[in-house]
């Protein structure tokens, strides 16, 4: 991953980052294209990705606030409630553990990997929860109006990344939409709540999506590896955003080795060895684990100009006195040289970071395992100090450049899908080669994520009130 330039870095990044979002996008000349989207027509735009495009201030990110939550079991059943959420239950000395991650493989429950449920899940719960996305008076959603610090308020740092609160100040105008303060002279209005504020079934939101496709985009920049496609459909005003398995992906997860294959049951086993099901019965290590089921926070945030709901699933909470603070589990293996931990700061923790940062989960608990799978220490980490762990390390990432390039991105979706149409896929995609992002235009039946169910709900402006459903 190449991130240093020879010569007069400084000048060039100082002159890049004066550039729109259009001087960001270039003609294509060589368009990569998967296999999955060959049918498909396509365009002339791209969205360069390298990091010193982006380095530059932070742009306004509105701490996320919870607007919800949901259930699946182990039957992938959907419940509009929280009966799966977990509680941390640590074990009495977190330096001196001895977890076997490889203990009841043999009955491990996985999910159909060939089976994808794309947004439904998400889809579901908006379905079940749409008065929440209903307007009040003043132009802002009733979770927004909710959710309101006081004027000027700010959360903590994450190294040069702030939480930023909107100031309350500029919202109280009747009847118009809520503004956003990104700096001084600078004002962001709430772009969907404008449109069609009298109409019940818009969802007044810009994107819906999962928690895990926005950290890919927030890892791009840094990203030397892995590509991925982004699936989007503008319907009724809002973008929803689902990722499509390339075919280097399905290549790989169809070519896994036995050895692979238990590894990616050892962080399941982890969660069992430190949560419990109620907060106060211990942990049951020998019951089977499953990767079925599962708790997912719903949240409500603003970057910029675009206003997100997305959902992203929680692994535990804290305690029974305190359901709203969140914990992420992980594992990773012990590191016994510099390099290793030169690694593990430039590679892991940005994407740790992400993942957390992006719906306000307050920190990580790490189990550190050894080769044969066995965790023998816990260590936590402060999700808005993980940036600092890395700074000034050679090759470093920067939250900043994450944050900005997500913003584009965005944009330069809002650029390009310019039909509403949930039968219209526009398919974004990236490739560590090219370190572009392209995109495609299809209707094929295939790429079509948006359910006639869904649909239907939406125009027929008919909320229903579910709190049951299988996800199919």
């Amino acid at each position: 991953m190449k991130r240093q330039f020879e010569g007069s870095q400084h000048e060039e990044q100082a002159k890049h980052q004066k550039k729109s979002l259009e001087q960001r996008t270039v003609p294509q000349t060589n368009q990569h294209v998967s296999k999955s989207a060959m049918a498909a027509h396509v365009k002339t735009l791209s969205l360069q990705t390298h990091p010193y495009l982006y380095d530059r201030r932070n742009p306004f990110f509105r701490k996320p606030a919870e607007i919800g939550s949901f259930s699946i079991d182990i039957n992938r059943t959907f419940y509009n409630d929280a009966r799966q959420l977990a509680y941390y239950f640590p074990p009495k000395d977190c330096n001196r553990v001895n977890f076997d991650l490889g203990h009841g493989y043999d009955t491990f429950i996985k999910k159909l990997e060939d089976h994808r449920d794309r947004l439904d899940l998400i889809l579901k719960w908006v379905q079940a929860n749409r008065r929440k996305f209903k307007l009040n008076t003043g132009g802002s959603t009733q979770n927004e109006r909710n959710s309101k610090p006081s004027s000027g308020q700010e959360v903590k740092h994450v190294g040069e990344q702030k939480y930023l609160q909107r100031d309350q100040g500029s919202n109280e105008k009747s009847g118009r939409c809520d503004e956003t303060k990104t700096d001084q002279n600078k004002v962001e209005p709430e772009a969907k709540s404008c449109i069609n504020q009298n109409e019940d079934n818009n969802l007044h939101t810009d994107f819906i999506t999962w928690r895990g496709h926005l950290t890919k985009l927030l890892c791009t920049p840094y990203e030397n590896r892995d590509g991925w496609i982004m699936a989007v459909s503008l319907f009724n005003g809002t973008y929803y955003m689902s990722e499509v398995e390339t075919e280097e992906a399905k290549e790989q997860r169809l070519n896994m080795t036995d050895r692979q294959k238990e590894m990616t049951y050892w962080g399941h086993k982890f969660e069992q060895y430190v949560t419990s099901v109620d907060g106060k019965q211990e942990p049951n290590t020998e019951g089977a684990v499953n990767n079925c089921d599962g708790y997912c926070s719903v949240v409500r945030t603003r970057l910029n100009s675009h206003s997100l709901v997305f959902s992203g699933e929680v692994d535990c909470c804290q305690s029974l006195q305190n359901k709203s603070h969140y914990i992420e589990l992980k594992t990773s293996r012990e590191m016994d040289t510099d390099r290793q931990y030169r690694n593990f700061k430039r590679f892991k923790l940005i994407k740790w970071w992400a993942q957390s940062f992006l719906v306000g989960v307050p920190e990580i608990i790490c189990g550190f395992r050894d080769d044969d799978g066995r965790v023998l220490r816990l260590e936590r980490f402060e999700t808005l100090r993980v940036p600092d762990l890395q700074k000034g390390e050679r090759n470093s990432w920067n939250p900043n450049v994450s944050l900005n390039f997500c913003d584009e991105f965005l944009s330069f979706v809002k650029k390009v899908v310019d039909q509403d149409d949930p039968k219209v896929v526009y398919l974004f995609e990236w490739n560590a080669t090219s370190r572009q992002v392209t995109y495609t235009i299809t209707e094929e039946p295939e790429h079509v994520f948006l359910r006639d169910w869904y649909i239907d709900s939406i125009r027929n402006e008919n909320p229903t009130h579910l709190s049951t459903v299988t996800a199919t």
